[in-house]
Parts: structure tokens; sequence; C-alpha cells
């Protein structure tokens, strides 16, 4: 005959089952914590980014208050520092020692109380004219714009950087050669050499989205839209490009597009250039604007003008970053290149 289970045994059976289940739970709810800080530090790190880089957006709306042409001078100013002679000490006191022999001994006459200098002409006009050539020259030309608000505080920048790209061999619109160019050929690189973007271009497609209609996304290519204007055509050509593609991995070609409202904000002239098969084309940014991107429309101009768009305001990415370009000049490809 079996014998029932004692009281002390059903106890002991309930304390274990209890203690296993606490034990379990306590499993989960260290689990529970630990993934709901991970979750707060995430978020609270997403929306940092997110503030800030709200905050940095105003520095992104810049005009170029400078010259929109072709540089007169291909070659920039430079000087080359002078190198100075150095003397040991030692050196120094010898040559100053043996100088101090070779002046003859001389005796001053007391009787003399009174220096006499002689008499020198002296114009009563000084003439400024070797004063405003040097200050007119080069030499007075270095410090950089970004100083003229505050010259006390100037660095040693120079105007115009070594790293600054200087168009070679571009002509003007008004040049003869203009007419020969052909209005209909497509864009294919796009380069700014100041902030190192270089990129293929390729035209982008319309998708089919079921509900909607849209431009596909370019894929580590600067996309331009077919329907904009060609490099030689009268209108504003349109060219977007990812500043990062962490999800899709279609590239970050735009990536340093936003250093371009920082040199415009110093007095840097910034250049890009587009190339079709047989003419290069010759741009100067002229602007930096930021929009919300459901503000962002495609508009016409009456020159020739190009607007480059990126994703702006991470991690968010709901605005958009427009940089504007008039067309400057252009030289023909020669079939070499």
């Amino acid at each position: 005959m079996r014998q029932r289970p004692s009281v002390v045994n059903k106890v002991l059976e309930f304390l274990l089952t209890l203690a296993s289940s606490l034990k379990s739970k306590r499993s989960v709810a260290f689990s529970m914590i630990i993934s709901g800080l991970a979750i707060f530090v995430g978020l609270s790190s997403f929306h940092l980014l997110g503030f800030y880089s709200s905050i940095k957006l105003e520095t992104l709306n810049v005009e170029f208050d400078g010259p929109i042409q072709i540089p007169e001078n291909d070659i920039p100013f430079k000087i080359e520092p002078v190198q100075a002679a150095t003397l040991d000490i030692k050196d120094q006191l010898q040559n100053t020692e043996s100088n101090q022999e070779q002046l003859p001994k001389t005796k001053l006459d007391p009787k003399i109380t009174e220096i006499v200098i002689p008499n020198s002409e002296i114009p009563s006009e000084t003439s400024t004219k070797e004063f405003l050539e040097l200050y007119n020259s080069e030499n007075f030309r270095i410090p950089h714009p970004k100083y003229w608000g505050n010259p006390l505080s100037a660095g040693s920048d120079p105007y115009l950087p070594k790293k600054n790209f200087r168009p070679l061999g571009f002509l003007p619109l008004n040049d003869e050669k203009w007419k020969s160019v052909n209005v209909f050929s497509l864009p294919m690189q796009m380069s700014v050499p100041l902030v190192k973007i270089e990129s293929s271009i390729s035209e982008l497609r319309i998708i089919d989205h079921g509900n909607h209609l849209a431009y596909e996304t370019p894929n580590n290519v600067i996309g331009h839209i077919p329907k904009s204007a060609n490099p030689a055509e009268i209108g504003n050509g349109w060219y977007f490009g990812h500043i990062e593609s962490p999800i899709a991995k279609e590239g970050s070609v735009f990536h340093k597009l936003p250093e371009v409202a920082t040199l415009l904000r110093d007095g840097e002239p910034v250049y890009i250039t587009i190339s079709s098969t047989e003419t290069e084309f010759l741009y100067q940014v002229v602007s930096s604007l930021i929009i919300h991107k459901d503000e962002l429309e495609l508009y016409e101009t009456k020159d020739h003008s190009i607007t480059l768009v990126t994703c702006s305001n991470r991690p968010y990415y709901d605005h958009r970053q427009l940089v504007t370009g008039k067309l400057i000049g252009f030289k023909q490809i020669s079939p070499s290149n």
C-alpha cells in the first residue's frame, strides 16, 4: 500500500517550484530591463543626433558674395617664404667683438656742448605713391575673406588655398565657339574638386509603383532628371545624389556636399564641371539652400543653371540641400581625351 506524501514533502515541492518560477521571472525581468535600457539609449541618441542636426540646418543657407566668372588668373599668386641665414650664438659674439675692435677709437671734445645735425631737404608733402602701390599689391590681398569682418583676429589663410581648383582653358559663353556646342549632348561626368566629389551621371528612369509614378533613386551615381535641361540648354538641370545610404547601400556621392556652404561663407569660389562626350562645362556655385522635402519642386530658369540635391537633417533626412550653380565657361574635349 502506497504511502501518501507527507505534508513536509508537499511543502518542499511547493517551495522548489516557487523558487524556480521566481528565478525564471527574475531572469525575464532582468532581460526586459536591459532591453528597455538599450532601446532608451538608442532612441535618445537618435533624437539627440536629430536635434543637433536640426540646429545646424540654418548654416547651410548661404549665398556667395563674390564675382561669378571665370578667374582672370589661372595660377594663384604665391609668396615663397624667405629663409633667413642662421648663425651660432658663439659665432655671433665673436663677430661682434671683432667688429668692435675694428672701430676707430675717438675722444669726445668736452667743449662741444651741442650736437648739430646737417640740414637735409625734406619735402613738404611726402609722396604716398609707393605706399599705395605696396598696399594694393598682392602681398596685402592674401588675408582670407572670412576674416574681413574681424581683421584683428585674422589668420594667415590664403585667399586661394593650394587645394582650390583653378579652371584652365575654359572659354566664356560669348565666345564664337559656343555656337558650335551640341545642345543635345547628355551629361556624363560631374566633378566638384574642392570637396572631392567625382562621379558618373546617369539618366534616371521613371518607376511605376502602382498607385503613383516616381523617378528611380540613383545607385552609386549622380542621377540627372531627363526632362530637365542638358548642360548646353537654357534652363535648370537637376541632379540628385545620396548623402549616405546605410540601408539601401546606394552610395554616398554627395556626402561632402554640405561642405560647399562653409566654403561659400568663407568667400571661396566653388566650381563644378560637367562633361559630355564632346564638351566640358564649367559652373560656379552661387548658393546653398535648405528646404523641407515636401517643399521641393523642380523649376526652370531663363539661363544655364544646375541644381544639386541631396538629403539633409540626419537621421530623419526630412530636408533637402539645394546647391545651385551658373554656367560660366566651356571647352571642347579633344578626341585623345
